[in-house]
């Protein structure tokens, strides 16, 4: 439990597996599935299921949100109350448009639903489309990871 507790990329049981076997180099992979599945069960993990194939666990048990990347299948949490919230508040407070532009695609970042559809493997680029976007970047800045 500790493994997927402490793992922020919701891993499978076989990577579950794969770093559990150096501490315990006895343990079967059918110990590993069948204990997550058990603590999935009893609400102490999360069992995501998606519809690639996969199926990955999750430490988090508060209510969450997650993506599914259609490229490398990474499961990332997602605070959507808090991204509603400042998207809100983006739309209220800032009268420019916003382009989110990955390779050749560029979707309005005041878009939630828009910025799901991004191919997240690749670097994104803000763009902000005013001469003063200074205040606009400043205020998002907390929900940039570099």
């Amino acid at each position: 439990m500790n493994i997927v507790v402490s793992n922020p990329v919701h891993p499978t049981a076989e990577q579950v597996y794969d770093i559990a076997r150096r501490s315990y180099p006895k343990i079967s992979l059918g110990t590993v599935y069948r204990n997550l599945n058990q603590l999935a069960e009893h609400g102490i993990l999360k069992k995501i299921c998606s519809s690639y194939g996969s199926v990955r666990f999750d430490g988090r048990t508060d209510p969450h949100f997650h993506m599914i990347c259609s490229c490398c299948e990474k499961v990332f949490d997602v605070e959507l109350g808090e991204m509603m919230c400042l998207n809100d508040k983006i739309h209220t407070k800032y009268d420019f448009d916003v382009d989110l532009v990955s390779g050749r695609y560029a979707i309005d970042a005041k878009s939630i639903m828009g910025i799901f559809s991004l191919d997240l493997s690749k670097p994104i680029k803000l763009e902000a489309h005013t001469d003063d976007a200074d205040a606009f970047f400043a205020e998002i800045k907390p929900y940039i990871v570099d």
